[in-house]
């Protein structure tokens, strides 16, 4: 996983509360991410909840650096990046491991 530092992940994901969460340490910045103007618990929704899901997708969808922000966050165990949920991600990493239930 990269590391991200705790200045960057707080910027990016507008909490200092998750930079614990996600282990933090280094990465370059996406100060343009749609995700700086959105509460960041919208990116851990509960994987049951489809509409939760989708709402993380939508800020996603029409974010200027989803492509940069799957290279430098794809790597996450959970969560919701660049729109692809951590089991979606997992599968375009290793397509022939079917992803986690």
């Amino acid at each position: 996983m990269r590391r991200i530092t705790a200045h960057r992940t707080a910027a990016v994901w507008g909490s200092s509360a998750l930079v614990d969460r996600l282990g933090a340490d280094t990465t370059p910045a996406l100060p343009d991410a749609a995700c700086t103007r959105v509460d960041p618990e919208v990116f851990f929704p509960d994987q049951d909840n489809p509409a939760a899901v989708a709402a993380a997708r939508g800020v996603c969808l029409v974010c200027p650096v989803h492509a940069q922000c799957l290279e430098v966050f794809g790597d996450l165990p959970y969560g919701v990046v660049a729109g692809l949920t951590a089991s979606e991600r997992r599968a375009r990493r290793h397509p022939h491991v079917p992803p986690a239930a």
